[in-house]
């Protein structure tokens, strides 16, 4: 959709394949089952997970993708005044992604800051 756009900015084919393909995450370790949520917090947990699929925070998967997608732990704290704070646990992804460098290309702007100041 927006491939055109790219190409008139960049040659770089990296780029142009992630706008055309997407991105996939490369993980150095292997994928693995988390522990599901405890059964005193399944009916919290089922609406806390429904409202994040509505807001494409998550995505469903189906039974064949289950052995090559990443799990994130989830669970639920109690807050201060008895309700539950939903928790998505992304440390776990974060070891397990590929640490790319870069540089990071910016616009320097300077001030011209007055002797007197």
């Amino acid at each position: 959709m927006h491939l055109v756009a790219w190409e008139s900015v960049t040659s770089d084919l990296w780029v142009l394949q992630i706008i055309s393909k997407g991105y996939s995450i490369p993980f150095v370790v292997p994928l693995k089952h988390l522990p599901g949520v405890p059964p005193m917090q399944r009916e919290a947990a089922a609406q806390e997970i429904s409202q994040l699929l509505g807001k494409r925070a998550i995505e469903p998967i189906t039974p064949d993708q289950s052995g090559s997608v990443f799990y994130s732990r989830f669970f639920l704290v109690p807050k201060k005044m008895g309700d539950l704070r939903p928790i998505l646990d992304l440390t776990t992804l974060n070891r397990s992604v590929a640490k790319e460098k870069f540089w990071m290309v910016t616009k320097q702007v300077h001030h011209a800051v007055p002797a007197s100041e």
